[in-house]
């Protein structure tokens, strides 16, 4: 497989998944807390939810294409600690990419 045929994420459609998925969970913490109807908080549990099940999907490929670092820690951490780990991910993804560039290259030490 040609290296130019890869499917490329955009860190852009990353976020955009991710800070509704972070917005709606903090609106479904705070509707419990006031004793909203079931429902409504159902509702957006189940879109919290497949949201969130898009965005593990996305981000595993990307990791396992990008050949991060540490992949089953990053894969891991997705699982255990969904939103809180995308985020970090996603702010030392950058880094992630370098360190694997540079390792692939044969300039480390």
């Amino acid at each position: 497989m040609n290296p130019s045929d890869d499917i490329r994420i955009s860190p852009i459609l990353i976020w955009l998944i991710l800070l509704p998925s972070l917005v709606l969970s903090t609106i479904i913490a705070y509707m419990a807390h006031i004793h909203s109807p079931f429902s409504t908080v159902f509702t957006l549990i189940a879109i919290t939810f497949t949201l969130s099940m898009v965005l593990d999907m996305i981000l595993i490929y990307d990791i396992v294409i990008n050949k991060i670092p540490n992949r089953a820690f990053w894969i891991m951490s997705l699982f255990f600690m969904n939103q809180i780990g995308a985020i970090v991910y996603m702010l030392r993804r950058k880094k992630l990419l370098t360190t694997d560039s540079i390792r692939r290259a044969g300039w480390h030490r």
